[in-house]
């Protein structure tokens, strides 16, 4: 019997991204340390089946991305982490 991956819980919540979904997602992210790679690798299995429209979904991603990910490693190269606040 295989488990939900919390990657497979991002990209399924991804679609609908309501504020509670929003706030899984960061759970998953942080609980499960699930890499932007994995993410976009799983998201790009999804995309292909989606029912909604893509566009959505791919708009969704990178909210999630940019939330994520892309803040961290602008705040890292100001000398910011989560080891070292400043």
């Amino acid at each position: 019997m295989r488990a939900i991956q919390p990657a497979d819980i991002i990209v399924t919540k991804i679609g609908r991204l309501y504020e509670r979904d929003i706030q899984d997602i960061g759970d998953c992210i942080r609980k499960g340390n699930v890499s932007e790679a994995k993410i976009r690798t799983r998201a790009a299995l999804v995309i292909a089946t989606y029912a909604g429209r893509e566009e959505d979904y791919l708009y969704n991603l990178e909210l999630v991305i940019e939330r994520y990910f892309k803040k961290n490693k602008l705040n890292e190269s100001n000398g910011y982490s989560k080891n070292n606040k400043q």
